[in-house]
């Protein structure tokens, strides 16, 4: 999808379970990994192990951590979030409801979305507060 909208090359990595499809068409999905460590992620994969690798393995020093998500598997990283990060849990979903739970565990600032125009007007303001 991302190289039919040609927007491939604004990513540089993207952490998905596989798939494939077999002879008939039907769509197979397979384990990103198998993990026993974290009980707030399915066993298929925790987000937030696969975010602190991401960030331990990579040449960039990141700032701040943008972590958009909606479901109840994304409240794993969302508590691994720094002060300096911003969590967008999208309104009314499941990790919406965690946040708004948990507060206390949630040290990142925290932005609701309905649509791609809220996250993106929140990250300008961040970015140009940072370029200031």
């Amino acid at each position: 999808m991302l190289e039919v909208t040609g927007l491939h090359s604004v990513f540089s990595k993207v952490y998905t379970n596989p798939s494939s499809f077999d002879n008939s068409g039907c769509l197979h999905l397979y384990p990103y990994h198998q993990q026993d460590w974290c009980t707030l992620s399915p066993a298929n994969m925790c987000k937030a192990h696969i975010l602190d690798e991401h960030c331990q393995n990579s040449d960039v020093k990141y700032d701040v951590i943008a972590f958009v998500g909606d479901g109840e598997p994304d409240f794993c990283p969302t508590v691994r979030l720094r002060e300096t990060d911003i969590v967008f849990p999208r309104r009314n979903f499941p990790l919406d409801e965690h946040v708004t739970k948990a507060r206390d565990k949630v040290v990142a600032m925290v932005r609701s979305w309905d649509t791609g125009f809220d996250i993106m007007n929140v990250l300008k303001e961040v970015f140009m507060s940072i370029r200031e």
